[in-house]
């Protein structure tokens, strides 16, 4: 049994860790394109040494079917460019449904993007100035359409991307001291079906992506804690057919075999969550291991 509002969520999943990958060094800088270019070389600076990482993270909030991730990347060198291939593991939840589901940008390089920046954004980007961002100043960076970039990604990565999004308006806030990006703004566009009638309606939502507990491992910066959240998606007639479809669940709940009530109670609590007109994906990294070679069965 899944709910439309459910199945929805598969398609948004992919963008999640699609912004991911965004959360890597920059440089401090007065310019755009100085902010960009010492993105990039901080960037192959710091994976010169790096043949491998592992991430294991808990994982949470409305956009999460499954309770743990683990992401194995390994490094990758042609065409002139270094990136890394990843295989990623769900567990907890209701990961064996989404095991082999998951769309592939679940598996992204997440430094990739950095090396494209500059060819990509370094005549066009603008500096907004300063502001502080969680006791952090930052550098205020401007993209107007990061459509291109986000589409080229996927077919690089043989990821599947949907031909009607569009990503506009994207704002970096790069730390001056650290030079990490503490967060990311945008306006998200798209043809979505969220009430499940299959009759898709253009919207635009406001998605803000946070990075937080940076930790330095082996020379690799990573963010502990990420967050991304989309809010305006959901009509106020939507919100409304999804409360009265979570008083129905509930209904049937004590009919279910418990394996599977389980898997639904999950399922609504995620939805529970939608009901505030926002949706969020959270990650809380539990372990970074640099160089460390393959977690065993991957």
């Amino acid at each position: 049994m899944k709910s439309s509002f459910f199945l929805q969520k598969q398609g948004i999943i992919s963008l999640v860790v699609a912004f991911i990958v965004l959360s890597a060094p920059a440089a401090v800088a007065q310019s755009a394109s100085d902010v960009l270019q010492g993105l990039v070389d901080a960037h192959e600076s710091r994976i010169a040494s790096i043949n491998d990482f592992t991430v294991t993270s808990e994982v949470g909030g409305s956009m999460a079917p499954f309770d743990r991730m683990i992401t194995y990347y390994e490094r990758v060198d042609e065409d002139g460019l270094s990136h890394f291939s990843a295989r990623t593991r769900m567990e907890g939840g209701m990961a064996d449904i989404f095991q082999g589901d998951v769309p592939s940008p679940m598996q992204n390089d997440p430094f990739l993007l950095n090396s494209l920046l500059v060819e990509y954004f370094g005549d066009t980007a603008t500096h907004q100035g300063t502001e502080t961002v969680d006791g952090h100043e930052t550098h205020v960076i401007h993209i107007e359409n990061m459509t291109e970039l986000t589409r080229d990604l996927a077919e690089m990565q043989e990821g599947s991307y949907d031909e009607s999004t569009e990503i506009r308006d994207v704002r970096f806030y790069i730390d001056t001291e650290m030079n990490v990006v503490r967060r990311i703004t945008a306006k998200m566009s798209g043809e979505f079906d969220t009430a499940g009638t299959g009759a898709a309606e253009r919207r635009t939502a406001d998605m803000t992506f946070v990075l937080e507990d940076y930790r330095e491992v082996d020379g690799l910066p990573y963010p502990f804690f990420m967050r991304m959240e989309l809010s305006g998606i959901m009509s106020d007639q939507e919100l409304a057919q999804l409360e009265q479809e979570l008083e129905q669940m509930k209904a049937q709940l004590d009919q279910m075999p418990p394996a599977q009530r389980e898997q639904i109670e999950q399922m609504m609590g995620g939805m529970e969550g939608m009901l505030s007109g926002s949706i969020d994906f959270e990650a809380r990294a539990q372990d970074v291991a640099v160089n460390a070679g393959p977690p065993e069965g991957m």
